[in-house]
């Protein structure tokens, strides 16, 4: 068939990959099925590798589903050979690995979308959850007023206590805001009030994609939780967060097609951060083994990166959101003597809305910050205020030209200086944990991991100029070359030894004079030490990726663009980096680079958002 072997042309031009064209052909060989099928298979199973849980049918039609400008030919000859456009319908309806999704075939077409059978069951799954109705018994919150009204009143702005309230009288809420809201903050209030209205001890969970996010929420809810009155704590105790995909039994492996797991999680309570990183598939695994008696309360920000697997979900329940709530809601919290509050008149998707709450004062940054107010102008496209940026009239943000060699190692120069305070601890053996704190002030982040700009590289050339410099010097340790002061970062989980992904430590020597990883363990706050050939896979951390740093927060964060623009740079990448800094910024980049990655925002198809609903 020569639709295979324009295929795999496609896949030596790096169009496609190999996954994409062999799952369709298994579908091919078993169901002998024409090449506008096949071509289809491979259309959508691209489409969901990218992101998407969808292929519309316009995306076919408009012959935009590989997103390149290169190989036209090529494209193009593998349309013709297909047939596609001229068939579609034929491919689409008259055929018996496609159906409208009411009986099992491979593909689903309904409604103007193609899906993979197993895409269309999880989102269906996702909207019936996030739309069923709530029925809260309002005498419990007669009962109780008194008890929540004295929490509310305990430093609690008006948009946070609605947040509580919510959290109360829905099975499920979306706490929405930017960095510095007050999200995790109002976690212990949240706690604390299910508590009250429940008269019980409640199992409660904490948790996170990243180990990173779980680490920050655990001690973000339980320094809030110190600074409560002692009559609230007596009856709420607090666990370690953990990673979602460790509470749902995910292998680091996962297969988004594994089947359900056999097991029973006894949970009142789930408070789930980082919300914006849940895929399609993980969503759909939460779905099925959370009792329906659980409470969830999903935090995030749904301007940051989505998901690295299909699905934009945080984004697609966001769409929903109407400046306040239907009548019914909001009796119950005027209860609560917060008034003011927006009535929502025969809304369709009031179910959805009514479990939304949208923090938006920011306690993180002070009200002149020029961080926070460049954040909310890419968040708005509001491009034309970004001169100033580019002039360098900010005090705390720096953006420097990245055009010509010369900038390049200018760059590495004083990115080499921004760890001088740094290797200063190390020289004068201050405190492992204090050296660890001077690390963590300043990060420099990247978007790729190849290229003269990306990871490795970066972190090479830094690598060099300081031993240049004379502060590095290599030791082999079991076969791995390190040295004294050398930052890693974790990839891969190690229950064992209780180290995860995105976990960053340092080389150093332990009070025995052994060389061995040095991590501070943020919810004790406390060090340890690992030895060296006890660890997971890592790699060297002067830089990092933007992906990696979610969830974190730094005094001063670097962000280095590449000079050559790609899809994959984003404005929610560009938001996301920028949102780490809590002080000061410093940006690398060319103006069009930077500009550009602004104007292209993560588009996702899906059934499931407002404007794109199927079900």
């Amino acid at each position: 068939m020569k639709i295979i072997y324009l295929l795999k042309q496609a896949i030596q031009k790096n169009i496609i990959t190999p996954l994409d064209l062999y799952f369709s052909i298994a579908i091919h060989e078993k169901n002998n099925v024409s090449s506008q099928t096949l071509l289809l298979s491979v259309c959508v199973h691209y489409f969901i590798r990218i992101g998407h849980t969808c292929l519309p049918i316009t995306t076919l039609k408009n012959q935009k589903v590989f997103n390149t400008t290169k190989n036209k030919i090529l494209i193009n000859a593998i349309w013709k050979e297909a047939k596609l456009l001229k068939k579609l319908r034929l491919a689409t309806l008259n055929n018996k690995i496609i159906s409208n999704g009411f009986y099992p075939t491979p593909l689903v077409f309904y409604k103007e979308k193609i899906y993979f059978h197993k895409t269309w069951i999880a989102e269906k799954k996702v909207f019936n959850f996030i739309s069923q109705s709530n029925n809260y018994n309002t005498t419990k919150l007669h009962h109780n007023k008194k008890k929540i009204m004295s929490l509310l009143h305990q430093k609690t702005e008006n948009l946070q206590k609605i947040a509580i309230i919510l959290s109360i009288i829905n099975k499920i809420t979306f706490i929405i805001g930017g960095p510095g809201t007050g999200k995790t903050t109002i976690v212990a209030k949240i706690l604390i009030a299910i508590t009250i209205m429940s008269n019980k001890k409640l199992n409660i969970q904490l948790t996170a994609p990243t180990g990173k996010a779980a680490n920050n929420l655990t001690e973000s809810v339980r320094k809030s939780i110190s600074q409560l009155s002692p009559l609230y704590k007596k009856n709420i105790s607090i666990s370690s967060a953990i990673t979602l995909h460790r509470l749902l039994k995910i292998s680091s492996e996962y297969n988004s097609y594994s089947e359900k797991i056999h097991h029973s999680l006894n949970i009142d309570v789930l408070i789930i951060d980082e919300s914006s990183m849940i895929d399609l598939f993980t969503m759909e695994k939460l779905i099925d083994n959370i009792p329906k008696t659980t409470k969830i309360i999903f935090l995030g920000d749904h301007y940051q990166l989505p998901s690295i697997n299909c699905g934009h979900i945080l984004k697609d329940i966001f769409s929903y959101y109407q400046e306040g709530y239907s009548e019914c809601i909001i009796k119950k919290i005027n209860l609560f003597n917060v008034f003011d509050i927006n009535k929502v008149k025969n809304y369709k998707f009031s179910n959805i809305n009514n479990k939304i709450c949208i923090l938006k004062k920011n306690y993180r940054f002070k009200t002149q910050s020029n961080i926070a107010k460049i954040s909310t102008e890419i968040q708005k496209n509001k491009l034309n205020n970004l001169k100033k940026l580019f002039q360098n009239i900010y005090k705390d943000i720096k953006f420097f030209p990245l055009n010509t060699v010369k900038d390049y190692e200018e760059m590495i120069l004083n990115l080499t200086l921004n760890y001088t305070d740094y290797w200063n601890s190390l020289k004068q053996n201050a405190n492992p944990k204090d050296i660890i704190s001077i690390f963590n002030n300043c990060r420099l982040m990247c978007i790729l991991k190849n290229s003269c700009f990306g990871v490795k590289r970066l972190n090479l050339e830094l690598e060099n100029e300081m031993k240049r410099r004379g502060l590095i010097k290599y030791i082999t340790v079991n076969k791995k070359n390190v040295y004294f002061g050398q930052p890693i970062l974790i990839l891969k989980n190690d229950y064992s030894i209780k180290l995860y992904n995105g976990d960053i430590g340092i080389i150093m020597y332990d009070d025995k004079k052994v060389l061995k990883a040095c991590f501070y363990i943020q919810n004790k706050n406390k060090i340890k030490f690992i030895p060296i050939n006890l660890l997971p896979k890592f790699q060297t951390s002067w830089a990092i990726t933007v992906h990696k740093s979610q969830g974190s927060e730094f005094l001063h964060a670097i962000l280095v663009l590449p000079n050559i623009y790609s899809c994959v740079l984003t404005k929610e990448l560009i938001y996301t980096a920028v949102t780490r800094a809590k002080q000061k910024l410093t940006i690398y980049s060319s103006k069009k680079i930077f500009i550009k990655s602004i104007k292209n925002e993560t588009k996702r198809y899906s059934g499931l958002s407002i404007n794109e609903r199927i079900y």
